[in-house]
């Protein structure tokens, strides 16, 4: 028979034979499997109702395949912030955390008054891992891997959606996640989770509202401002990328515009909140925390943000 002649063929070059069979039920596997030696050829089989079904299988093997890339190369970096322990403003945020109750840490970390920087999710996030593991630093660095692999992972499947290849998109992982200049304070600081979370609620956000999910999205820009104020750039970046992208939903100013409602609503709220902050244009000259819009420190950052750039795609060579 035709099928036993196959697995002969099979077995007299050494070979093995797996099958994906799509609306066949599985009859070609059936057949050669009743051939005599089959056990020896054909390794196995996966019956797909549809092509989609199959083509599923194949995405979902390849996203695993993908992530266990990033785990990987995640681990091969940076597994020595495992042992580090914790270190400057660090320690200011135990010491508070150290003097107060459960209670008072969140009545506190929620109220904005007095505060320039206003990361009461991030605090909260401080107090969960205080409360679980005291001053021992190795969980709050493993925290933070598993965030910066999840980053990796929304920015591969970001740029999926936005219509790169696979190749691209893991590529574009393992680039994000190497970039060592860029990640390493993030992960050896345990104020690096303010960074980490946000980037993780920024890159949701934009996914989702790719997807269609507007008030999903602007949840996400919610909690995500709650761990760092910089995601209040998100819904004009959002905004810019629907006049410049086919892979937004909307190209229309206006219909973009009315998808963005609720992140602008988010947004005014969230300004509401920060009048009852200390405003950083307010601090006094050569406070820490004081912005100048203004002087030649806007050089000297542009040429730090240049550098810092170019490190995260040249780790290995000196640019100093």
């Amino acid at each position: 028979s035709l099928e036993q002649h196959v697995v002969n063929l099979l077995r007299a070059r050494g070979a093995t034979l797996s099958l994906a069979e799509v609306g066949s039920g599985g009859t070609v596997a059936a057949a050669l499997n009743g051939a005599e030696g089959a056990g020896d050829a054909v390794l196995g089989a996966y019956v797909a109702p549809t092509m989609e079904r199959l083509q599923f299988r194949e995405e979902r093997t390849c996203r695993w395949a993908s992530l266990a890339s990033i785990v990987l190369v995640a681990l091969a970096i940076y597994w020595p912030a495992l042992a580090y322990p914790f270190v400057q403003d660090d320690w200011c945020n135990l010491s508070a955390l150290e003097h107060r109750d459960a209670m008072t840490n969140l009545r506190e970390e929620f109220d904005p008054a007095g505060k320039v920087y206003y990361r009461p999710l991030g605090m909260v996030l401080f107090l969960a891992f205080h409360g679980m593991a005291g001053l021992e630093a190795w969980p709050v660095h493993l925290a933070e891997l598993i965030l910066l692999v999840l980053n990796a992972a929304l920015v591969g499947a970001l740029a999926q959606r936005l219509g790169y290849s696979r190749l691209a998109a893991c590529a574009a992982m393992i680039l994000f996640a190497s970039a060592v200049p860029v990640h390493l304070d993030t992960v050896l600081w345990m104020s690096g989770l303010f960074d980490l979370a946000g980037a993780a609620f920024f890159l949701a956000a934009i996914l989702l509202f790719l997807e269609g999910r507007s008030l999903l999205s602007a949840a996400a820009l919610a909690i995500g401002l709650l761990c760092k104020e910089s995601l209040v750039l998100l819904p004009f970046i959002l905004l810019l990328g629907g006049w410049l992208d086919d892979a937004f939903p909307a190209r229309k100013p206006l219909e973009i515009l009315r998808r963005l409602i609720p992140h602008f609503v988010v947004l005014a709220t969230y300004g509401m909140v920060r009048l009852l902050c200390l405003s950083p244009f307010s601090l006094p000259e050569g406070h820490p925390y004081q912005i100048q819009l203004l002087g030649h420190h806007l050089l000297k950052n542009a040429a730090r943000y240049i550098q810092w750039s170019l490190e995260a795609v040249t780790p290995f060579r000196d640019l100093h």
